[in-house]
C-alpha cells in the first residue's frame, strides 16, 4: 500500500522525519519492513523525509476486510532499521 508523504488529506504527514527513526508494525506489533521512494523514484533510507516522498508497506488483509498498521516515527533513539523492502 503507498502512502503519499505530505499534509493534504489522505497524506501521511511524516515531511521531517529521519528514515532511520521510522518503524511499520502491524495490529499484532509485528514490525514489518517497508520502503520509502523519494519524489525522483530513488530508494531514500536515511535522512528527513521529503513531501511527495512514498512510504510503501506490504499490507496483508482479506477480501472486503480491513488490516491495521502503525507508523512511528520521531524517535531520536532509533538505530537505522536493518533492511528495507525492495519495492518494485
Amino acid at each position: 500500500m503507498p502512502l503519499t508523504i505530505g499534509k493534504a488529506p489522505g497524506e501521511a504527514d511524516l515531511a521531517g522525519a529521519r528514515a532511520e527513526a521510522l518503524r511499520v508494525c502491524d495490529a499484532a506489533g509485528t514490525e514489518m519492513l517497508f520502503a520509502i521512494t523519494a519524489p525522483n523514484g530513488k530508494p531514500l533510507e536515511r535522512g528527513p523525509l521529503p513531501a511527495s516522498a512514498t512510504l510503501t508497506i506490504p499490507v496483508e488483509c482479506a477480501a472486503k476486510g480491513d488490516a491495521t498498521y502503525y507508523v512511528y516515527f520521531d524517535n531520536p533513539d532509533a538505530w537505522p532499521v536493518p533492511d528495507f523492502w525492495r519495492a518494485t
